[in-house]
């Protein structure tokens, strides 16, 4: 995985265990920055807005569910 790659998913996983925590609404990137050790032009040249940042968790979090929960079941039921 490229270096950018890694560090966007590093912070998609930071931000889903804050959501996960503490509400979506109290996601934002200087927040995340703190909790990433970058600075918040970092964050924000891998989500241009607050709101693109909780669209991605909540991908990452579906993505999750979905292997967790659908395809954890198929695999025990074969």
């Amino acid at each position: 995985m490229a270096k950018g790659q890694q560090t966007k998913t590093n912070i998609i996983d930071t931000a889903l265990h804050i959501a996960t925590h503490h509400g979506l609404e109290s996601l934002s990137n200087g927040g995340l920055a703190e909790a990433t050790s970058m600075s918040k032009s970092g964050v924000f040249a891998h989500f241009g807005s607050r709101e693109e940042l909780q669209i991605s968790v909540i991908h990452q979090y579906f993505a999750q569910f979905e292997q967790d929960v659908f395809y954890a079941a198929l695999s025990e039921s074969r």
